[in-house]
């Protein structure tokens, strides 16, 4: 151990108050050796509290890797296994001291951990010191810490030992000492964490470490909480160890949390979470008045919030920020971020450090720990627990006494527990609107901003009951006008927002009379938005609030129709075209102009110039995030003739469109979502073709070639399996739309030659593997997942499938045969390769299927080299549920083009098909859809091979003895079926168990009228049938 040089000590001082400046390379020309002496002279006789408390934290951080142990000399590690011991005798008083001494600990815990023999070694000290014979007071306590730190590394106690540590626990817990019976408490936490010993063995120490908390409560000594999280942890794994003493814990942890002010908030946090634990699991109860004790302290631990700068405050939307969340009618969830979402706002930022990042996220997951104490309480009995949460509410605003951070705490909490109170809090809602006209009016910002997040959740979360209180919330609309804080001001905007949700009519049926309420606020609302929109300056908050303003526009837009908006809008794109450069305002205007479109229909034509310019803009820009921005939303323009927008309108900029589309593609190389729009907006562009020159025209047929060689050349170049998936998904949904019999001979042979070699390619990317990370750094993280990277090469597999299905099913009369003969060897030939993973061949059983639809005299040429293979696949107890679903539905497609020829296989069909869906667990979620499949395919087999009339007798009725199924199409396909058999077969059909499907299929199809025309006949018959 020597005295550090100057050099040393003057780096030492400087970083020693605020060590996260310190550069990386701070220590770097130093040795480890020299390093950790250093450190350890200063932990050992520096006076000056700061100084020690860095230094120590330096001696830990080295000691706490591995490799520092090779590099250190053994004077020098006999000089830390002293002078480490010697400290714990000293007595550590002020808060920074103990973090010295944990510090102290931890570093022996490490020591102990990485020297090889040093726990044999040093295991007989630390059991001498722990025994009460021991006077020296802080060593003995200190021991204990050591104790609990070196049993988390090693667990593996002998029996006698054991029993020995809790025999010395069990003493020390008795001690008058706070310091060694608390210390004792702390290492009795990890004998339980550790499950050193038995369990019964040490049950019976838990009257003791109640005593113990209780006396360090009054000594003010918080260091137990540890000990709760121990006890928290056997909650889980041995409820029977704490269940005697249940009711105990609940009473003393009421009454410390009810007498005594805590300030250390892990202690709260502690007490907050056992106590819920206990109540959850059913092993205790509360008073009303230890209820109301436990919701005020998590209502003030809420409000245990640091002083922050009002311009740091308003910059750092991660203070203060809440996710609203609405619960809708069909169980899922629509998030309204009334901040944290930055990147609507601002451009991509550089990358934060890892380390800060994560940092960062773990302060916000610790902030919302309270939160989560508040909903849980409410959950254990809502309607009781809800009137106790609002009554202390109400008591944390009223009472005078209470500062802004109580307020702040009592509002933040209620916030996000409304929608846990559900129906509960009807009762409530009049009282708490008008404590919150009140808060929102506060001279404390922040207690104004979570006033506005309460409105925001109550909107949500109880739209009827906030409606019939609709002038009391104008009032807070006039109070946000006046509003000077933009962050205030945004939260206004979101608040307006849900407002008009609210009036749009989704929650009430009297149309007229909320439609008159949206008509009458409209006047009052939209000037408030517009006013919040034009006023544009240049900080983050003044754009945070234009970007609300128009979101909330574009709502109120929807909900009042063409006539009323449209002259706003025009003031609205005077903005967007004066400011559009601006990325806060495009990444608002691009989602707005969905709803414009809605709104305006083709009206909206005259502002096509001011959105595909800023899109232009952004495309060009070489500028990632802003290209990912425009992307995303310019295939859904492209659709938009479904809101009523004709897509022809598009067409005088098609050209430059194309042009722009493909250079975002280019700018978007590393990003799969961006590939995926690009091939979707120039795949919809053949849409607006198609409106100006008509399906199958040339001139619409001219933009497929181009588009087509674009995708086909995009896709050979490509690496990436979820972009490869999306272009080609792109590829056969253009097909889908070009019209039919477009193909060129030509055509037909590069389509079978990008079939082949894309085929090859995607095999090769699979057996490549997903990069690692850092292997390519422009690969989205998504295939980084083994799992995903092949979900996304199986989906390509499929996507070049279909792409040959479709070109054969619209160029029937140039394609099949030749597509036929190409193709189909080919994949009878990957069917049999047992080499190939199954779950892999299920795109080439949707291929065949296509195939088989279309029909053809292939079919009967091929069926006794397919249909045989086809059987041994089902019969094959490796095969993947979609396979066999596939296969049971491509050879009744089979059987109904084959007719006849299908003979010699229909009886070993219909005995494979039998015995899976007679099977015990034909009905499970995994195997129903391939179950309902092979059913209906029984159908098609009954009604096409002729050969099955001398056993329709006994095939019929069981068949319709599988019926009915859920299925919809497959349901339509029985219907189809039931009807041609019936006539062919009515003695066999004509059966009790058709009436029962007939009155079964009546009510499924209600309100089909094709389906009800099929009933009507297969009724008809029926009659005419019983009459003759």
């Amino acid at each position: 151990m020597e005295e550090p040089i100057s050099e040393i000590l003057e780096i030492i001082v400087k970083y020693a108050n605020s060590p996260e400046n310190a550069p990386a390379e701070t220590f770097r020309k130093y040795t480890t050796n020299q390093l950790v002496s250093w450190f350890l002279y200063l932990t050992v006789k520096c006076e000056y509290p700061v100084i020690r408390h860095y230094t120590s934290t330096c001696l830990l951080t080295a000691l706490g890797i591995p490799a520092c142990y090779l590099k250190i000399t053994p004077e020098l590690v006999e000089a830390l296994r002293n002078e480490l011991w010697n400290l714990l005798n000293q007595e550590f008083t002020t808060k920074l001291d103990k973090e010295v001494r944990d510090n102290i600990v931890k570093a022996i815990g490490c020591f102990n951990r990485f020297l090889p023999n040093e726990w044999r070694l040093f295991r007989p000290k630390l059991m001498e010191a722990l025994k009460p014979e021991n006077t020296m007071i802080n060593l003995r306590g200190n021991s204990f810490m050591v104790l609990a730190e070196c049993l988390s590394t090693h667990n593996n106690v002998p029996v006698e030992m054991a029993v020995e540590i809790v025999r010395l626990i069990k003493e020390a817990l008795e001690d008058t000492s706070i310091h060694v019976s608390v210390s004792a408490l702390f290492a009795f936490g990890a004998v339980l964490d550790d499950q050193i010993g038995d369990l019964d063995m040490t049950q019976p120490l838990q009257p003791l470490a109640l005593k113990v908390i209780a006396n360090a409560a009054k000594a003010d000594n918080g260091s137990f909480y540890e000990y709760l999280d121990a006890v928290w942890g056997l909650l889980e794994t041995n409820q029977d160890f704490i269940l005697p003493y249940a009711q105990d814990y609940i009473d003393l942890l009421v009454g410390i949390l009810t007498n005594h002010v805590l300030t250390n908030k892990y202690l709260k946090r502690s007490i907050h979470n056992l106590l819920l634990s206990i109540l959850e699991a059913g092993m205790g109860e509360l008073s009303t008045e230890q209820s109301e004790a436990l919701v005020k302290s998590i209502y003030y631990s809420c409000g245990e919030i640091k002083d922050i700068d009002i311009d740091v405050w308003n910059s750092d939307t991660n203070v203060d920020s809440s996710n609203f969340i609405q619960q809708e009618d069909n169980g899922m969830d629509t998030r309204l971020l009334v901040e944290g979402d930055d990147e609507e706002v601002e451009e991509e930022e550089e990358e934060q450090d890892e380390e800060a990042r994560e940092a960062k996220e773990d302060q916000i997951a610790e902030d919302t720990l309270d939160l989560e104490f508040l909903q849980r309480f409410v959950v254990l009995n809502t309607s009781e627990h809800t009137e106790i949460v609002v009554a202390r509410f109400n008591e944390m605003i009223s009472t005078t006494t209470n500062t802004w951070k109580d307020k702040y705490g009592a509002l933040f909490g209620l916030a996000h527990t409304i929608s846990h109170m559900s129906y509960d809090f009807i009762p409530f809602i009049n009282d708490t609107l008008a404590i919150l006209l009140s808060t929102i009016d506060n001279t404390n910002p922040r207690v104004r901003l979570i006033s506005f997040h309460c409105l925001i959740q109550l909107s949500l979360d109880f739209q009827r009951e906030i409606m019939e209180n609709k002038e009391l919330l104008f009032t807070a609309i006039k109070i946000a006008k006046v509003e000077k804080n933009e962050r205030i001001q945004s939260s206004c905007c979101t608040f307006i927002q849900s407002m008009v949700q609210n009036l749009e009519g989704r929650f009430f049926t009297d149309h007229s009379t909320h439609r008159e309420d949206l008509l009458n606020y409209y006047s009052r609302f939209v000037p408030i938005l517009l006013k919040m929109f034009e006023d544009y300056q240049l900080s983050k908050d003044s754009k945070k609030v234009r970007f609300r303003a128009l979101m909330a526009l574009s709502v109120m837009c929807d909900a009042c129709g063409k006539k009323m908006f449209a002259k706003d809008l025009a003031k609205i794109m005077s903005v967007v075209r004066k400011h559009g450069v601006a990325f806060d305002l495009q990444a608002g205007f691009f989602k707005a102009c969905i709803n414009f479109i809605k709104c305006l229909g083709n009206d909206f034509a005259v502002y096509l110039p001011i959105l595909l310019t800023l899109l232009n803009y952004n495309l060009y820009s070489g500028h990632l995030f802003r290209v990912r921005q425009a992307m995303r939303f310019l295939p859904l323009y492209l659709t938009s003739d479904a809101c009523g927008f004709n897509l022809i309108h598009f067409y005088p900029y098609s050209e430059a469109m194309a042009k722009m589309i493909s250079q975002g593609d280019i700018c978007g190389t590393s990003c799969a979502e961006t590939k995926s729009a690009a091939s979707a907006s120039l795949q919809n562009l053949q849409l607006v073709h198609n409106a100006k020159h008509g399906v199958g025209s040339a001139k619409a047929h001219e933009y497929f070639t181009k588009v087509l060689a674009y995708l086909v050349t995009a896709c050979k170049i490509e690496s990436d399996p979820a972009a490869l998936e999306e272009r080609l998904s792109s590829i056969a949904e253009l097909l889908k739309v070009v019209g039919d019999n477009f193909f060129t001979y030509e055509q037909i042979l590069r389509t079978l030659s990008f079939f082949k070699e894309t085929r090859l390619q995607i095999y090769d990317i699979l057996k490549k593997g997903p990069p690692t990370p850092g292997e390519d750094d422009d690969a989205d993280e998504e295939i980084f997942d083994a799992e995903d990277f092949r979900i996304h090469c199986t989906n390509s597999l499929y996507g070049i499938h279909e792409i040959v299905g479709e070109a054969m099913k619209h160029n029937q009369s140039s394609a099949l045969t030749t597509m036929a003969t190409e193709i189909i060897p080919d994949m009878i030939k990957a069917v049999k390769d047992k080499k190939m993973d199954e779950d892999l061949k299920v795109s080439i059983f949707c291929l065949l299927s296509d195939f088989t639809e279309v029909g053809g005299q292939w079919i009967i040429d091929m069926l006794p080299t397919f249909v045989p293979l086809m059987l041994s696949v089902l019969e094959n107890p490796k095969t993947p549920q979609p396979n066999k679903q596939t296969i049971f539905f491509l050879l009744g497609i089979v059987a109904q083009t084959a007719q006849s020829a299908f003979a010699p296989y229909v009886f070993k069909a219909l005995q494979i098909f039998n015995q899976h869906i007679s099977s015990p667990d034909a009905a499970d979620e995994e195997n129903i859809v391939s179950t309902e499949n092979g059913i209906s395919s029984i159908g098609r087999f009954i009604r096409y091979v002729p050969q099955l009339s001398e056993h329709a007798s006994v095939i019929i009725p069981l068949w319709l003895s599988k019926y009915p199924i859920s299925d919809e199409d497959e349901s339509k396909q029985f219907l189809q079926n039931v009807n041609a058999i019936a006539r062919m077969y009515p003695k066999q059909t004509l059966i009790p168990q058709l009436d029962n499907l007939i009155v079964f299929y009546t009510n499924f199809f209600k309100g089909n009228l094709v389906c009800q025309r099929s009933i009507f006949e297969l009724k008809e018959f029926i009659n005419s049938i019983n009459k003759k």
